[in-house]
């Protein structure tokens, strides 16, 4: 575990040469480990060796088929390789998973792509049903689209399942201010300060 952690450190830092030669040391103890395997494969990729990622890459997913980031990375190396059709089903294969649909409908979100946002939004929520932040999000996004009572339930959904989420409470209050429901706002908003007494939005209020 200390020889991973000090791998990982080093490839954060961009050191690869040594990073790679601890992801070697810890694969000839133990061929079957998948960190070890999935991100020297990563690191084949980053200095262009794309086969040698895709061959790496390929053996942690056969140890561990659940990690949408390997999928994910499956992909762009197939990619560097022109394999696009194979590529396009690592990444299809990456989206069966409801966090690597969550972080591409934040992408979405970000690029104010907001009915492909929340189409992912909702596979998420599908997949994972108590995924409060998901749920928050998805909130977002029918309140950019002007649905503002889809919204409400959204984030309702959400603070049943984490009834301190601070984020949930203050786009609830913005909701319940905008429909000049000022009572009930002011009860939302009384809540965050319980739980957020530094939350900037609510203080403004």
């Amino acid at each position: 575990a200390a020889m991973l952690k000090k791998a990982v450190s080093l490839h954060q830092r961009g050191t690869l040469a040594e990073a790679e030669g601890l992801y070697q040391e810890i694969v000839a103890q133990a061929p079957n480990h998948f960190d070890a395997l999935h991100l020297l494969g990563v690191i084949q990729h980053q200095r262009g060796r794309h086969e040698a990622a895709v061959e790496l890459i390929e053996r942690a997913i056969r140890v561990n088929s659940d990690q949408a980031a390997a999928h994910s990375n499956l992909g762009n190396a197939l990619q560097s390789l022109q394999r696009h059709t194979q590529a396009l089903t690592s990444y299809d294969r990456a989206l069966m998973y409801p966090d690597a649909l969550f972080n591409r409908g934040g992408t979405l979100l970000d690029l104010n792509r907001y009915e492909a946002a929340l189409a992912d939004y909702s596979r998420a929520i599908a997949l994972k049903p108590a995924y409060a932040e998901a749920l928050n999000n998805r909130g977002i996004v029918l309140l950019r689209l002007k649905r503002s009572e889809e919204a409400l339930t959204d984030f309702d959904a959400a603070l049943a399942l984490n009834p301190g989420y601070a984020e949930a409470l203050n786009n609830r209050g913005a909701i319940l201010v905008d429909a000049k429901q000022y009572d009930a706002a002011a009860v939302n908003f009384s809540r965050l300060l319980a739980v957020a007494p530094d939350y900037k939005y609510a203080l403004g209020h």
